[in-house]
């Protein structure tokens, strides 16, 4: 593991999160005011089914400290759907507690959805997390660095998506033992930069 100030490859040095493991993979500065940021994609985007009642986590790089307005998604199907978001903290590869319940909202299809919260975030990796109380569709990307954080069963795997049922309302402060499912999409929620 590389420590905070630790020249890697070429004499580059690394930022650290606020543990002290490094971040090569964001090592670009931190984000720009007014965009939003999410998993990163490396194919177009495509669609995912969510079931209701099952929270979803998917991997949120935070590269520097920096301060954040909102959360959204962006559905392409849904009729009478409340959605919940929020950010948990990673453990090595899974969700650890929540961080930040961002509040309820109805969502509307084909349209940018946003629950608008004030918040600074060290740099570091996290989990970005939804429930609905309906089925819904989401923008997804259709295949994702997801890898990076939590690894793969098998290489013809792209986009493994962490869930874990979840009676739609407040989000869990924790849970436990998540499943992990591969698939070829996963879900895309961003959080803006302020």
């Amino acid at each position: 593991m590389l420590q905070q100030g630790l020249s890697g490859k070429g004499g580059v040095t690394l930022p650290a999160d606020v543990n002290g493991q490094a971040l090569a993979i964001l090592g670009r500065g931190g984000h720009r005011s007014g965009r939003f940021y999410g998993v990163t994609t490396v194919r177009e985007n495509s669609t995912k089914a969510l079931s209701a009642n099952t929270l979803y986590l998917v991997p949120l790089l935070i590269p520097q400290r920096q301060a954040y307005n909102a959360i959204g998604v962006y559905p392409t199907v849904a009729v009478g759907v409340n959605a919940r978001m929020g950010i948990y903290s990673d453990t090595g590869g899974y969700s650890g507690s929540l961080l930040l319940d961002a509040g309820a909202m109805a969502l509307t299809a084909s349209a940018q959805n946003n629950v608008s919260f004030t918040r600074t975030i060290e740099a570091g990796a996290y989990f970005a997390a939804i429930v609905t109380d309906a089925a819904c569709t989401l923008t997804a990307p259709g295949a994702s660095l997801h890898a990076y954080l939590h690894g793969l069963i098998n290489l013809n795997s792209t986009a493994p998506l962490l869930s874990v049922s979840h009676t739609y309302g407040a989000l869990p402060v924790s849970f436990s033992s998540p499943t992990i499912t591969e698939s070829s999409t996963s879900i895309l929620i961003g959080v803006k930069a302020a």
